[in-house]
């Protein structure tokens, strides 16, 4: 469990620096979902930087 959380965290972290470095960023086409029930997460997720 605590390796979920780590990730979770991880990921917040990088996210948001990468939003902090790139505010313009934007889709560049809709996230795609893994299928099911067990993995709620994205499988692809493209964005366009601009700087």
């Amino acid at each position: 469990m605590f390796s979920a959380q780590l990730a979770r965290l991880q990921a917040e972290v990088v996210f948001g620096r990468l939003l902090e470095s790139f505010p313009d960023a934007c889709a560049a086409e809709p996230a795609t979902r893994h299928p099911g029930l067990g993995n709620r997460g994205f499988s692809r997720m493209p964005v366009t930087l601009l700087s």
